[in-house]
C-alpha cells in the first residue's frame, strides 16, 4: 500500500517561494525542467518526445507518493540520447557546467558490438560534486535544441532515489 494517496502528493514547482519546513525529500526539485504541453518551452519539442516526457513525469510522481523515494540533488538522469551518444560524450557536455564524479549509460548487452560495448539503451546518469552544478546542468542541457537535434532534444532530471540507495 502507498505511503501518501494521490491527493496528498503535491509537487511544488521550483520557483514558488515561501518554503513551510524541512524538505527532507528534496521535493522542490522534483518538477524542475518539467516541460507541459502549451507552454513556451513546449515550442518545437516534437509528439514523441512531449509523450517520453508526459510517461516520466507521471512515473515520478508514482515514484514520489512513496515516502521512500527521495530526489538526488547530485544526480541527473538524461533520457533521450542518440544511440550512438558515449560515456566520454555525456561527460564532456556535463563538464561545462562542474565536477563530474560519475557518468553511467545504459546498455543492452545482448546488443553488443565486437568491442564487446552494448548498445545504448538512450538513457544514462551523471553524478556531480556539488549540487549547484548538477542543477546548472539540468538547466542548460534540458530540451536544449543544440544538444542533440531540435527533432531529438534531453530529457534531464534529477534522479530519485529510494532511502536504502
Amino acid at each position: 500500500k502507498a505511503a501518501l494517496d494521490s491527493k496528498q502528493l503535491i509537487l511544488p514547482d521550483s520557483k514558488s517561494s515561501g518554503k513551510t519546513g524541512k524538505d527532507n525529500r528534496n521535493l522542490h526539485l522534483a518538477m524542475e525542467g518539467v516541460i507541459k504541453e502549451g507552454t513556451n518551452a513546449a515550442a518545437g519539442v516534437s509528439k514523441a518526445d512531449m509523450m517520453k516526457r508526459k510517461l516520466a513525469l507521471e512515473a515520478k510522481k508514482k515514484k514520489l507518493k512513496n515516502i521512500n523515494f527521495f530526489v538526488s540533488t547530485d544526480r541527473l538522469c538524461v533520457r533521450n540520447m542518440p544511440s550512438t551518444f558515449s560515456e566520454t560524450d555525456l561527460k564532456q557536455l556535463m563538464s561545462k557546467y562542474g565536477h563530474v564524479v560519475q557518468v553511467k549509460i545504459m546498455r543492452d548487452v545482448k546488443q553488443a558490438n565486437s568491442a564487446g560495448i552494448g548498445k545504448s539503451k538512450g538513457y544514462g546518469f551523471v553524478q556531480f560534486s556539488k549540487d549547484d552544478a548538477a542543477l546548472a546542468a539540468l538547466r542548460a542541457t534540458n530540451n536544449n535544441p543544440n544538444v542533440y537535434t531540435s527533432a531529438k532534444r534531453p530529457i534531464v532530471d534529477f534522479l530519485l532515489k529510494t532511502v536504502e540507495s
